[in-house]
């Protein structure tokens, strides 16, 4: 019988993070009702923090067929025409006490965000981070994720300008503070990319690199952005429970060629995993935000363990 190593608890890296068990949960509880406030299009608001500014995205056809507005897109034929369809998709706010600053992204609710979760995969493109002025090249990532991300066009802005835009406005508003970017599933990719623009943009300006917190999140890069995200510092806690299929989600197509099997050409997570296991017979509902991972850090925090895990484990 092999002797597993000791599975540290989620309180043993807490302390590192500046996180309090409260502060997880309003995060967690912050990205819930940025889905709220998209599904009744109301502006979001969270208890215990003021001066929300919302993060928006441009989709060129929300409620069309993804697989034909994002061929459009790739085409070259995206750019809209009259009416420019922003989605709110999370938002920032500062702490009423002032003690730290938030950033929370929802996950997909748009059939043309479900078209960037399963397009693409099989398509890779250099990270080169600020989106607008790459300063160098983290890496590959996941051609979708990076375009939904950082993609603009004569008539719209990027989710990268509105993003930097709020963190802007926190370093503005409560400068120097703990920053916390926190979201879920496609958002998780996305607040990603987000927090290592916003390291090497300096939009935060003086204060401290952000912590990144994900719950259930798609995969972003192949080992080399791995490694070169691993340098930046950003402390990054991976919430995933074991029974959820979105984190492993690394292709819907079957290699080319056996090659493409290999570690190296495929993607990997980043982040220390902290892991979980609700098996809920249902796999959207073991991936919901509300049903299992708002559920497990409000009340069963302590079946958390951190490190790798073999489910299960």
């Amino acid at each position: 019988m092999i002797n597993e190593p000791a599975l540290k608890s989620i309180d043993d890296v807490l302390v590192d993070t500046g996180l309090t068990s409260s502060r997880l949960v309003n995060l967690a509880v912050g990205i819930d009702n940025a889905y709220t406030a998209y599904n009744n299009n109301t502006m979001p608001t969270l208890t215990g923090y003021g001066n929300i500014t919302v993060v928006q995205v441009y989709e060129i056809a929300p409620w069309g067929n993804p697989f034909s507005s994002l061929g459009a897109i790739e085409s070259g034929d995206g750019e809209p025409q009259g009416i420019v369809s922003y989605q709110q998709i999370g938002f920032s706010a500062v702490a009423n006490d002032l003690s730290h600053n938030i950033l929370v992204l929802r996950g997909t609710v748009t059939y043309e965000e479900t078209g960037y979760d399963l397009l693409y995969w099989d398509s890779k493109v250099p990270c080169q981070l600020p989106y607008d002025n790459p300063l160098e090249t983290l890496g590959n990532a996941n051609e979708g994720l990076y375009d939904l991300y950082g993609e603009s066009g004569l008539l719209y802005d990027s989710l990268a300008t509105s993003f930097q835009a709020a963190i802007s406005q926190l370093a503005l508003i409560n400068p120097g503070k703990p920053l916390y970017i926190a979201a879920h599933s496609l958002g998780g990719a996305l607040a990603t990319l987000g927090a290592i623009d916003t390291v090497l943009s300096g939009s935060y300006g003086n204060g401290p690199l952000p912590v990144l917190i994900t719950f259930g999140s798609l995969h972003v890069g192949d080992p080399a952005f791995k490694q070169a995200f691993d340098k930046l510092g950003i402390l990054t806690l991976r919430f995933a429970n074991l029974c959820d299929f979105v984190p492993s989600l690394v292709s819907l197509y079957p290699p080319s060629n056996k090659n493409d099997i290999l570690p190296e050409n495929g993607y990997t997570h980043v982040g220390i995993e902290c892991t979980f296991v609700w098996q809920k017979w249902d796999d959207w509902r073991n991936h919901s935000m509300s049903d299992t991972y708002l559920a497990v850090v409000q009340n069963y925090l302590d079946v958390v363990k951190i490190g790798p895990r073999v489910y299960p484990q």
